[in-house]
Parts: C-alpha cells; structure tokens; sequence
C-alpha cells in the first residue's frame, strides 16, 4: 500500500529568491515519486492555501510544480490544520484513517501569520492522529531559526526525530525530496 504524502510548501514572500529551485524540487519530486502513490501539494501564505495537486501522481503533470510562486506570509499553523480538515472531510469511512499519511512541511522561516488556529490545537490534532492513526508529520526548516522551530514544533507535537534543519536552501529542498520520495 503506498503512502499518501501531503506536501505543503511555504509560499511565502520570504522564498522569492528560491521560486526557480522550489519549482524545479516539485517537479522532480513529482517526476520521481511511485505512479500509483496519492499526493497532495499544497502552496501557502497568508493569502492563499492552494491545493495544486490532489490525486496519483501517475494523474498529476510534473509541470504543476512550475505554478509554484512567493507571495506573503507564513501561517504554517492554520495550513497544517486546514490540511488535516480537508484530508479527515474527504474520508468515507474510519479505516481510511489508517491508512499511511505522511506530512512533509517545508518552509525557510517560522510561523509567523496564522490568525485561525492555534499550535495548542494544531498541536491536538497531530498527535491524536499521530497517537491513533500512526500518521507521520515532518518538519523541515532552515538552522538559522532552531530555537524557534524547535520550540514551535514541540508545541504543535511534531517528533524531535522528525524535524530536519537545513543550513542552506539547496540542502532545505534536497530533504523535502527525500522525505517525500522515501517512505
């Protein structure tokens, strides 16, 4: 059984200077993934949480990748949590629950825009699907903020083993491939 991956990109004004790497991660992760694995790709920043792919990748044009641009700012707590809802509404039935989802959150910065949600809550909801759906949540952001991503992703209930900090961007986007691509 293959894994469905949901991939959320920060979109964020802050990624501008790395749009031209970013599109070409997505493609190649996109190109590269098993046919028959289901992603969800998602952009977001404070105006927009865009599902830009939804389905198998064997249905999904690597070229989507190349849709990918830098606006404002970073609400990685209300997205995380919008993902969650939009994957739980989509479900027809409790055993799909537990089927492998696994999370993969890529952003150069830290929260900094949310405005629904809370980490507290965000945080609940990780680890009751953690805790009794086995869903896996990555995390992966730059070292120049590991205090402050350190201390966000304990809040919202992200594993240590599973926070990845990169020192630079090409290292940041060669992780989200591998997280994405690897089981």
């Amino acid at each position: 059984m293959n894994t469905h991956k949901i991939l959320l990109v920060d979109a964020s004004g802050s990624m501008s200077s790395y749009v031209k790497d970013t599109r070409k991660s997505i493609y190649s992760i996109i190109k590269e993934l098993d046919q028959n694995t289901h992603l969800t790709l998602v952009f977001f920043d404070t105006t927009e949480y865009k599902i830009v792919a939804d389905d198998y990748v064997l249905n999904i044009a690597p070229e989507l990748g190349y849709t990918y641009k830098a606006l404002s700012g970073t609400p990685i707590t209300d997205s995380v949590y919008k993902a969650i809802e939009d994957i739980t509404n989509d479900i027809s039935n409790i055993e799909q629950l537990s089927e492998p989802h696994k999370f993969i959150i890529f952003t150069d910065g830290c929260e900094n825009d949310s405005t629904h949600v809370t980490a507290k809550d965000l945080g609940r909801a990780i680890e009751h699907f953690t805790d009794n759906f086995r869903w896996n949540f990555q995390f992966i952001g730059p070292k120049s903020c590991t205090e402050s991503i350190q201390k966000y992703t304990n809040e919202i209930k992200i594993k240590k083993e599973n926070v990845t900090l990169y020192a630079s961007m090409s290292e940041g986007l060669t992780e989200m491939k591998r997280k994405t691509i690897n089981r």
